[in-house]
């Protein structure tokens, strides 16, 4: 038993099947179902959708056989003029019930039962069910296509695409008429534009939302890359700080002049040479010694932290002597074997300022260590001095002064 017939049986059962309006009914709904059914499903291609109604009609007049009763050997029916326009009928027997009609799709198929006197008979054809004699018990089944011409098969190409094809709306809806139901089919331009709407309000939905996840996720790439950052913001190395000038800095026109850099051609003003260690004065955590070191005599001088420093006196004249012009100071210096050190200089030079304060990476090899500065034009009013501290890291270290001198470049 196939689905279709398995649902009208059931649909039968739950009513009086005997009743003939109520068969139709059923017949009716069936169609309607299969029709939204097949509506319903976009893969069904025309054959199958040929083949489901097919096996609709075929199951319909398999079920309504069985309320047919039984009906008298067919007879030849009488020729039929070509201008009579009432469709053929066959003749049935004396008392025989009439066959409920299946409507589908507005199409009306009845089959007439024996008894009824003056009705025409449609012409019998070998091989199909209304030929069928009494005596094998069989019974007249409903027709459901139109008969087709004498001769023709049933399997006929030809008549099988001639033959009408119910058309049911698959969003029918019952309308009383009389004792029975027929279904109107709603108005289809406006269910396409409901749908339509629709349509276009999902996919703008979803284009929206698709474009907020895109400009989403470029805003997280953004910031997660830092190109929104400043360059100081991406730096991850160790943080500088910015360089500034403190109070016991000094920021010269020029740069301190490397060690030995053009001294030769200069006419120097001696500020200081180990044969007078009267100019020099250690304070607390300093210390200086004379030592003989490279065939001439140096000052090894000694800081024990990185505050303590030894103090040379510049003498007054000296200082007359470089005011109002641009003077270059040269420290000759070395540090000791093995003890490369940071020296740092500062000078006081009485009316004429001072000169900041100067460092410098001292080595082993002799050298001249310079800086120089613009001095006012004023009288210096007193003597200056110069203090160097041996090693600002307060590790000790010594240094040898050679000699400290002065000269004037303009």
């Amino acid at each position: 038993m196939n689905p279709i017939e398995k649902a009208i049986r059931n649909a039968l059962e739950k009513g009086d099947a005997a009743d003939r309006a109520f068969r139709e009914k059923v017949y009716r709904s069936v169609h309607a179902a299969l029709e939204r059914t097949l509506q319903a499903n976009p893969d069904a291609t025309p054959e199958m959708i040929r083949q489901r109604r097919q096996t609709l009609k075929a199951t319909i007049s398999s079920v309504e056989t069985e309320f047919v009763p039984a009906i008298a050997p067919a007879t030849p029916a009488p020729s039929v003029s070509p201008r009579e326009s009432a469709p053929e009928a066959r003749h049935v027997t004396q008392g025989s019930a009439v066959a409920p009609a299946v409507e589908i799709s507005g199409e009306r198929r009845i089959a007439q039962g024996a008894g009824q006197a003056g009705m025409p008979r449609a012409e019998s054809r070998p091989g199909t069910p209304a030929a069928r004699s009494t005596a094998s018990g069989a019974r007249v089944e409903p027709r459901l296509d139109e008969a087709p011409p004498a001769g023709a098969s049933r399997n006929d190409p030809k008549m099988e695409a001639a033959a009408p094809q119910p058309r049911v709306d698959a969003s029918a809806r019952p309308v009383s008429d009389g004792d029975r139901e027929t279904y109107a089919a709603p108005e289809p331009e406006r269910r396409q534009v409901r749908r339509s709407g629709r349509s276009r309000m999902f996919a703008g939905i979803f284009l929206a939302a698709t474009l907020l996840a895109a400009v989403g996720i470029g805003v997280w790439w953004v910031a997660d890359q830092g190109l929104l950052k400043s360059p100081e913001d991406r730096d991850t190395s160790v943080p500088n700080p910015p360089q500034t000038l403190e109070d016991e800095d000094f920021d010269p026109a020029d740069p301190p002049g490397l060690a030995g850099e053009g001294t030769d051609d200069r006419d120097w003003i001696i500020v200081f040479t180990p044969t007078d260690p009267t100019t020099v004065s250690t304070p607390a955590g300093t210390s200086a010694e004379i030592i003989e070191a490279e065939g001439d005599q140096a000052l090894r001088i000694s800081s024990q932290d990185g505050e303590a420093a030894v103090v040379f006196d510049i003498g007054e004249g000296v200082l007359a002597q470089i005011a109002g012009k641009t003077a270059v100071f040269d420290i000759v210096a070395r540090a000791r074997e093995g003890e490369d050190t940071q020296m740092s200089v500062a000078c006081n030079l009485g009316g004429l300022g001072d000169c900041g304060r100067n460092r410098y990476n001292v080595v082993r090899e002799r050298g001249d260590y310079l800086f120089d500065l613009e001095l006012p034009g004023n009288a210096p009013g007193s003597a200056g001095t110069m203090a160097i501290v041996s090693d600002i890291d307060g590790g000790g270290k010594a240094v040898d002064i050679f000699e400290i001198r002065v000269a004037v470049t303009q």
